[in-house]
């Protein structure tokens, strides 16, 4: 189920289908559709959150992910109706079903970042908040639980004693549990720097858990 998205020291990295150049051309067209509407529809009816690593050895890659954060902006901020979630992994600071592009970018280029994070904290509040949505999912007349997109951008460097897997495994268990499509969830983790160990983690993540039946993307980008 996890994917991850890398980029390096450079500035220009790809996206499916937009290059990260293309909002910052159209800043000044608020209006202006993305280039591949078929993608758009894909993206459609799905609940989008994100988590950024506001930890202090982020510092080198800050303007580097709010790139990357405002391309991903430009790519979904129409295909969630309520609204997108975003998250840090140190800072309290959140803002939920927020429909100003603006301001989640400000909350981002203005976050300090310190200390270092046990990503498992975060992410467990997170899958565990969807677990309880698709648990309360009884009644045959329920609200029917969106699909969500998890976006994780990260230099995975984490603290020791972190572990994501166990985790995810219990969203895949709940998933099984409730015969959710391989659709319901994706996870990627965006991944910033050049750190080995820290790489050789998310390609863990991203290919060794075992849980193939889940997996629904594929998002390896590298920098030009």
């Amino acid at each position: 189920m996890p994917r991850y998205l890398r980029t390096t020291g450079e500035k220009t990295p790809t996206i499916p289908s937009l290059s990260l150049r293309s909002p910052q051309k159209d800043k000044k067209n608020t209006n202006k559709p993305i280039p591949n509407p078929d993608l758009l529809n894909r993206l459609k009816g799905r609940e989008y959150v994100f988590l950024v690593d506001d930890s202090l050895s982020m510092n080198p890659h800050w303007e580097n992910v709010l790139e990357v954060f405002e391309a991903l902006l430009y790519i979904v901020k129409t295909a969630d109706p309520n609204g997108l979630d975003l998250h840090f992994t140190v800072s309290e600071d959140n803002c939920l079903n927020c429909k100003e592009t603006t301001a989640l970018i400000r909350m981002v280029r203005n976050r300090m970042r310190r200390s270092t994070i046990d990503m498992n904290i975060r992410l467990i509040a997170l899958l565990q908040a969807y677990q309880k949505k698709l648990s309360k999912k009884k009644a045959l007349f329920s609200a029917t639980v969106r699909p969500m997109n998890l976006y994780i951008l990260t230099d995975g460097v984490w603290e020791a004693e972190t572990n994501v897997e166990d985790p995810i495994r219990s969203l895949v268990q709940t998933l099984n549990e409730k015969r959710m499509g391989r659709l319901q969830v994706g996870i990627q983790f965006i991944y910033f720097g050049d750190n080995q160990k820290a790489l050789e983690r998310l390609e863990h993540l991203d290919s060794r858990l075992g849980l193939d039946p889940y997996v629904w993307s594929r998002c390896i980008c590298r920098s030009c």
